[in-house]
């Protein structure tokens, strides 16, 4: 066409191709139909290849390999190129510089080495903060972006932690749901990666809501575990390239200019490597990183008893006398004492006086420390519950944000966000929260979060950053962490993350917290498919989160055995019960093996394995509408030489004895009980 209709037409069919292209080649797993892995109803059971206890095991090309990408990827060495990068008005970081980083090693010893690099362009100081984990053969890194200048500084943008390729060939990518309140909340799923890139991003300004920040790139013989710290809206986009697999990391938007002093920090991402192609090495790769060097220490086996619920309207003296009724047996089997919302004074539900958090002096009239102190003497720990960044009217809080601009982001008359953001806001909170938390003689934090953060995070950065977009929620995030070790480091309190269930767990929140109430849709007791969800929950987050929890089931062994998880509350759960299983909790923390896992169908088998090479235990969740008379159990994690005792739980006197080849290999037949049943198989090296 050579009329001027002819080249309009043209411009508009090359506008149209070229968003269909990109549409094709970044397919978003939101919307993407054809991507058969993210049809949710779909759930299909997902099986796994055994591994042995000497294929498990980390060797020293691996520790290698991992510490070869480092010292490329993270130091630059023989002139390579930093892995993260940004563009700072017309020039991109790192292809338009050529400035080497000043490199400082502020902390070595044998578990982790800390790197320190800077470089300084156009004002503008980069800093990245890197760990090798040589024996773990994992890193970890964290950039910042400071404007040392006296002027505002050049618009920056595309500013990602991440941009690399992967050496893993023909990729299989497994990762998890998030939670969202559904019985498929974190079910594991995989996808094959090819050319057209995949996106992965949460829901709701919260890290772990729709998608969850952890996943694990399997190759026919290498792979790697990636994961995000980022508590708001992080954005990989992934899929195969010329070498392996690509991978791209960031905080989902942000876009603008630095004023003077001001800091930017990306996410905090890791990655995990391994040799072979079993992707269950790849997840205990990574729950050995986890489980040595992120999660504290205090947090791995929680057993709490809720005193106290939402609803509960009783006083103190009746508080302090239900802990020590004699009837009351399963008291003396938990650690914590929990106390939910409601403690403080409210209008008609507990969520009006959020920002009230001073307590309700009709039931407490000498604060929430007398409860403290009852808990304390009997030598268990106090929880209780707060949610400091969401506000209603006329609250304490609220009344302090109207007195001081800025502090506080109404999304309308009645509802807002305490603006962390704000360094101001976010030093009151820390003196405020850690007062009320000495005051109270509160052990254990719990923190929830129930809201979308990003309407108020876009209308801040609108009426107070100057239409820089996403810079709200990079100062509302750096400045939450800083809240949360605050209170750690001032009142040596453990923190209970939740989000309207676990909507908010990614690495950084791992490094501070446990999620003692993994998904909301524990809530509602009636859910015909509850207890197959929990088994499904425990299933998928073992594969990166070690530890986790939600109440306690009782009344039959099949709800026991579903109980099966590191940490746990309940209100009616007999301490005989928790003894019983005690071996079992204790082995959760140790190595994880999937069997059949990743539904919640009752005709469908349900069956994961924990242990050492040592000893360990496997459960078969045979659903109500299992027709199946027997399941077919191979075991991993064995020592490849050695001969095994094997026995079920519940008939301990009959033990067989097999070789570790025959239990990888070949496996033994389990009959399984009519109707539903959780058959538990010992296993204990001769």
């Amino acid at each position: 066409l050579s009329t001027t209709k002819g080249k309009i037409f043209n411009k508009i069919f090359a506008a149209v191709c070229a968003a269909a292209f990109i549409a094709v080649a970044t397919r978003s797993l939101w919307t993407d139909p054809n991507n058969t892995m993210i049809k949710f109803k779909s759930k299909k059971a997902e099986t796994f290849e055994t591994i042995s206890a000497e294929n498990i095991k980390l060797r020293a090309e691996e520790k290698e390999k991992c510490e070869k990408w480092f010292r490329e990827n993270i130091l630059c060495e023989n002139g390579a190129m930093p892995v993260f990068g940004f563009t700072l008005g017309d020039k991109n970081f790192p292809d338009d510089f050529s400035v080497s980083p000043q490199i400082s090693r502020p902390f070595n010893d044998s578990n982790k080495t800390v790197y320190e690099l800077k470089w300084l362009l156009d004002g503008v100081e980069i800093t990245e903060n890197a760990v090798l984990y040589k024996e773990k053969a994992t890193c970890e890194w964290t950039v910042f972006l400071r404007n040392t200048g006296p002027d505002n500084s050049e618009e920056i943008s595309d500013f990602y932690a991440a941009d690399a390729v992967l050496p893993i060939a023909d990729p299989t990518l497994y990762y998890l749901l998030g939670s969202e309140n559904t019985a498929e909340d974190f079910t594991m799923k995989k996808v094959k990666l090819s050319k057209p890139a995949l996106k992965f991003s949460p829901k709701e300004g919260r890290s772990s809501c729709g998608f969850s920040p952890f996943f694990n790139f399997s190759g026919s013989d290498s792979g790697a575990v990636m994961a995000i710290g980022w508590t708001g809206i992080w954005e990989l986009l992934t899929n195969t390239a010329e070498n392996g697999v690509r991978v791209k990391a960031a905080q989902k938007e942000l876009n603008g200019y630095l004023t003077p002093g001001e800091e930017l920090r990306s996410p905090l991402v890791s990655l995990s490597f391994y040799d072979g192609g079993n992707c269950v090495k790849g997840f205990n790769t990574f729950r050995s990183f986890m489980l040595d060097d992120v999660i504290p220490e205090n947090t791995k086996n929680i057993t709490s008893y809720v005193l106290a619920d939402e609803f509960s309207t009783l006083t103190v003296q009746e508080l302090i006398e239900k802990m020590h009724d004699p009837a009351l047996k399963y008291m003396d089997a938990a650690d914590v004492v929990w106390m939910d919302a409601g403690w403080y004074e409210y209008t008609e539900s507990w969520s009006d006086g959020n920002g009230n958090w001073t307590a309700d002096p009709t039931r407490y009239p000498n604060g929430m420390g007398e409860i403290g102190d009852a808990v304390n003497a009997d030598g268990k720990k106090y929880l209780l519950w707060y949610e400091p960044e969401r506000l209603r009217a006329g609250t304490l809080m609220w009344q302090k944000g109207e007195e001081n601009p800025g502090w506080m982001i109404k999304s309308d008359d009645e509802n807002a966000l305490w603006n962390l953001a704000n360094d101001d806001a976010c030093d009151w909170l820390i003196s405020f929260i850690c007062d009320s938390l000495k005051e109270n003689k509160v052990s254990v934090y719990r923190q929830d979060f129930n809201t979308d953060p990003t309407p108020m995070w876009e209308k801040a950065d609108a009426e107070l950053y100057g239409g820089r977009k996403g810079f709200c929620e990079n100062h509302y995030i750096q400045n939450l962490y800083r809240y949360l070790d605050a209170l750690v480091e001032r009142n040596g309190v453990i923190i209970d993350n939740c989000a309207s269930g676990g909507r908010r767990i990614d690495l950084e929140m791992e490094k501070r917290s446990v999620p003692l109430w993994r998904s909301d849709y524990n809530c509602d007791q009636s859910h015909p498919d509850l207890l197959e969800a929990s088994q499904n929950m425990t299933a998928g987050l073992s594969a990166f989160v070690p530890s986790s929890g939600t109440t306690y089931y009782t009344g039959t062994e099949y709800r026991a055995r579903t109980s099966l998880m590191t940490c746990g509350s309940t209100n009616d759960f007999y301490g005989e019960l928790i003894a019983k299983y005690g071996t079992e909790r204790a082995d959760l923390l140790k190595n994880y093996y999937p069997i059949q896992i990743g539904s919640t169908d009752k005709d469908k088998i349900l069956a994961f394995q924990f242990g050492d090479e040592a000893s360990g235990f496997a459960v078969i969740y045979k659903r109500a509408k299992v027709t199946d008379t027997e399941f077919g159990l191979k075991l991993s994690g064995l020592s490849a030489e050695k001969e095994y005792e094997v026995y079920n739980f519940d008939t301990p006197e009959n033990i067989g004895c097999y070789t570790a080849g025959s239990l990888m290999s070949n496996g033994i037949a389990v009959s399984l009980p009519d109707g539903e049943s959780a058959t538990i198989l010992r296993y204990t090296q001769k």
